[in-house]
């Protein structure tokens, strides 16, 4: 379990996006500014792996989820092609 503020470091941009500033903008991209200041990252994300925008919506954030999981939590992460090449 984390704390509201390690949530905040990891995943709305207050931490990791200063330490993988090119992986943060890929995350970042896919949700509109507005939903971000009004809701924040995670509950935007949240409803896009729920399923509530479709399908489509669905799987484009799992991809971007996944990839900015798995580009930020190792001391070596991997490229973002290796990444990328998993979800292809």
């Amino acid at each position: 379990l984390l704390r509201k503020k390690e949530l905040d470091f990891f995943y709305e941009g207050s931490g990791t996006a200063f330490v993988f500033p090119e992986a943060w903008e890929k995350y970042a991209e896919i949700i509109p500014t507005e939903e971000v200041e009004r809701d924040g990252y995670v509950a935007a994300y949240g409803k896009r792996l729920r399923g509530e925008l479709g399908e489509e919506e669905m799987r484009r954030a799992a991809r971007a989820w996944s990839v900015w999981e798995g580009s930020v939590s190792r001391l070596l992460p991997p490229t973002p092609e290796a990444l990328e090449a998993q979800w292809a």
